[in-house]
């Protein structure tokens, strides 16, 4: 059983109270932890909260598990090497405030899901392996977009989470990203080929890829180009893919 409980629960012969606190002194979490006593005003067991309670040099790994769940999703870290995170002879019935910092810019690329006309669910695309790709016909050119170059990724702070809807936003606000094409394949002398723009987007955490639904439409071409005109790569998806668990949480 977790040494985890509510704020609503502490018990000062067993427990200490934990604040994680920012650097400018506003709490961010709450929490009871305990310690492996049986009275008030006792020194904490050792692997409790810390290696060595009387000269601490790190976290205990299950109370940094327990810090490191109650950040989930903020973007902020706390460091249990650092000695201003450490109380030498922490004692039940106390309280330990700790402090968090946030973490770095990271950003996340997208895994596309295609929906297509009359199919019964969803599909990863894969990445074709040239701009001028073709396809056969209409079916072979499912579930495959050209390649798409670098722009800029969905970013914020490493591990802080992010809504389904602001990913979409950013989505449909990428002038590159709100519109992916597939390869071109010719029906009675006119040439066509998917286009797919997003309707879906699911919450993730920056850093961290995220899944999106976009909704395929077959279009007549009228541009010289059929690639996908953009500047860096965003998108995870590869040629060759392993395929991440089909997206299933709308929330957020």
């Amino acid at each position: 059983m977790s040494n985890l409980t509510q704020t609503n629960a502490f018990n000062e012969a067993s427990q200490v109270k934990v604040n994680i606190n920012n650097l400018k002194g506003e709490t961010l979490k709450s929490f009871n932890y305990s310690v492996g006593t049986t009275a008030t005003n006792t020194n904490a067991v050792d692997n409790t909260v810390y290696d060595v309670t009387s000269a601490p040099t790190k976290f205990a790994d299950g109370f940094k598990s327990a810090v490191d769940s109650a950040l989930n999703g903020t973007g902020y870290k706390v460091d249990g090497t650092n000695a201003l995170n450490h109380v030498a002879n922490l004692k039940s019935g106390s309280t330990l405030t700790v402090y968090a910092t946030e973490g770095t810019q990271a950003g996340s690329k997208v895994s596309v899901f295609g929906q297509y006309p009359d199919a019964a669910g969803i599909s990863q695309v894969s990445v074709a392996a040239a701009a001028n790709a073709t396809a056969t016909d209409a079916d072979a050119a499912k579930n495959q977009i050209l390649p798409v170059s670098n722009t800029s990724l969905f970013t914020g702070v490493e591990g802080k989470a992010f809504t389904a809807t602001e990913a979409l936003a950013y989505l449909n606000g990428n002038t590159q990203l709100k519109q992916l094409k597939s390869p071109v394949w010719t029906e009675n002398s006119v040439k066509y080929q998917w286009v797919l723009t997003p309707s879906q987007a699911f919450a993730g955490q920056y850093g961290t890829p995220f899944s999106a639904i976009y909704t395929a439409k077959k279009t007549a071409v009228t541009s010289t180009s059929t690639g996908n005109d953009n500047d860096s790569n965003p998108i995870t998806n590869g040629a060759v893919s392993i395929a991440p668990t089909t997206p299933t949480d709308t929330n957020k």
